[in-house]
């Protein structure tokens, strides 16, 4: 039976299928209640008078959803929520604005005896209670178009999905073309950009159009490139008004390695010996016996290199000037952490080396390699930053500022380049051999100066 309370998500629910309501009161319900927009079938051979979505639920529903929790966003009367648990989910969610939807999903509930809850939730303004990790389905079908700002809407999505976000959006179909009042021509040419439309002032004459019209390449960047938390989006045929179907399959980590440090200082070189023969004795410590098996990449080729939405172990290969480079000089607003926010277990690896060795590894890859019968021909910033380095005390502090993020987030490893070798310490070893070595920290509260840094990314 559906909640009658706006409160918490809590408890896991079982999904009984039989009534105890007579022929009389599901006649009722059915005059009671304006259910004209999901055809809902109902006990005694009864149903409701909305549209058919069985064609729909099948493509983005598997048979079996043992175990598995929805949250569905934009609910209306509930139909796809019933379907989930008689599929065999265990926790059905459905949020609605409109609280005459949600009377009626409650009473069909109770009516079809569901556990399904159903709450009233801005989506925009409000965030609902969520299991840990999520819900493993999370569904927004027809509404994206209804939102004053669905970019917002998609990144809360997003954050609520463990498992697969499914969307219903509105394209540039028949149905919503003459809405829009746009030419057979123009929508065929609109759909094939990645676009965000927005109406005109969402009425047109008569009818009432969409705030907003996405295509399928505008959402699949959003969800795969903008952020590292999806990696890759189905497209499929709605059934409904001509409309899209996207699944978004979201990206999980079991246990990530973060191979960080400052450009210039020998990442590369590190992972390769982590996966030698020779690097056995590094990575035995730290529980990296396999990782010559592991998949790897660099943290803003992930989207691209690696596909597969579930991984056992994954390498990553990051700068820890990525932040400053983008603008923002925060590591929590660096698109390519995002995958911190997916892993189980995480292990940060910090390579450190000494000033004057990083300054000359840096010169030699960045600037020299660049360099042509005297003519640079590199990154403007590589040689604001090869001035920088010039300064001991702004390197060190690029790396309290790192080891300052990644403290609370995982364990934290110090890996020292110590001549042709390696040394593991803890960050505080690293922090008492540098002030053992003298290095004060600059007095800005701004952090080390990137003036001038171009937006961008680039493999450093």
């Amino acid at each position: 039976m559906s909640g009658s309370k706006d409160q918490g998500l809590i408890g896991s629910l079982s999904a009984p299928l039989t009534t105890t309501w007579n022929e009389q009161q599901v006649r009722n319900l059915i005059a009671d209640e304006n259910l004209i927009y999901q055809r809902i079938e109902l006990p005694y051979g009864l149903a409701t008078r909305g549209k058919d979505r069985s064609g729909t639920c099948r493509r983005i529903f598997p048979d079996d959803m043992a175990g598995k929790s929805v949250l569905d966003v934009g609910a209306h009367s509930g139909y796809f929520c019933f379907e989930a648990v008689k599929r065999g989910a265990t926790r059905v969610v459905g949020v609605e604005m409109e609280p005459k939807h949600i009377r009626a999903a409650r009473r069909v509930a109770e009516c079809l005896n569901m556990p399904v809850e159903f709450y009233q939730l801005d989506i925009e303004h409000q965030v609902p209670q969520v299991p840990a990790g999520g819900f493993d389905y999370v569904i927004c079908l027809n509404v994206l178009h209804h939102f004053t700002d669905p970019i917002a809407v998609l990144r809360k999505l997003a954050d609520l999905t463990r498992d697969r976000l499914i969307l219903e959006f509105v394209g540039f179909g028949r149905h919503d073309r003459k809405k829009l009042n746009l030419s057979w021509l123009s929508s065929l040419w609109l759909r094939r950009m990645p676009l965000l439309y927005a109406g005109p002032t969402g009425t047109n004459g008569r009818y009432y159009s969409p705030k907003f019209v996405l295509t399928h390449r505008a959402l699949q960047n959003i969800l795969t490139c903008h952020r590292n938390t999806f990696t890759h989006v189905e497209h499929l045929r709605s059934d409904f008004k001509d409309r899209c179907l996207a699944v978004a399959h979201k990206r999980r980590v079991e246990r990530l390695i973060v191979v960080a440090g400052l450009p210039g200082v020998g990442k590369s070189t590190l992972i390769r010996h982590l996966r030698s023969d020779a690097g056995r004795e590094l990575a035995q410590p730290l529980d990296l016996d396999r990782i010559r098996d592991w998949p790897h990449s660099e943290a803003h080729r992930l989207a691209e290199k690696i596909r597969q939405a579930r991984l056992d172990l994954l390498v990553l290969h990051y700068s820890i000037l990525s932040p400053y480079h983008h603008g923002s000089n925060e590591y929590e607003k660096d698109e390519f952490l995002d995958v911190l926010h997916l892993a189980g277990r995480i292990t940060f690896v910090t390579l450190w080396a000494e000033p004057d060795v990083l300054r000359t590894q840096f010169e030699q890859a960045k600037i020299l390699a660049c360099t042509r019968k005297g003519r640079f021909t590199g990154r403007a910033r590589n040689k604001r930053l090869l001035e920088q380095f010039e300064n001991p005390q702004i390197i060190v502090d690029y790396y309290r500022r790192w080891f300052e993020f990644t403290m609370p987030r995982g364990e934290n490893h110090a890996v020292v380049r110590d001549g042709e070798g390696y040394r593991l310490m803890s960050i505080d070893q690293w922090q008492q051999m540098i002030d053992q070595q003298g290095y004060a920290v600059p007095s800005s509260p701004q952090g080390p100066d990137t003036t001038g840094a171009q937006p961008g990314v680039e493999s450093i």
